[in-house]
């Protein structure tokens, strides 16, 4: 998971990149960064609900 987050903050900083760089310019990269951070996301936050969670509510 924490390997995730690394992934996510490396997208978020792609896009920050790419939106000083021009927004208009980069538009394209732009879309496929945030669909493929999209899915990073999802699929973690539905990692944190079936196994991180579960297992602090035990605790």
């Amino acid at each position: 998971m924490k390997n995730q987050h690394v992934e996510i903050l490396g997208k978020v900083s792609f896009l920050h990149k790419l939106s000083h760089a021009g927004v208009s310019a980069n538009i394209q990269e732009i879309a496929i960064a945030i669909v493929s951070m999209s899915a990073i996301i999802k699929t973690h936050l539905s990692a944190e609900d079936q196994f991180l969670y579960p297992m602090v509510e035990r605790m």
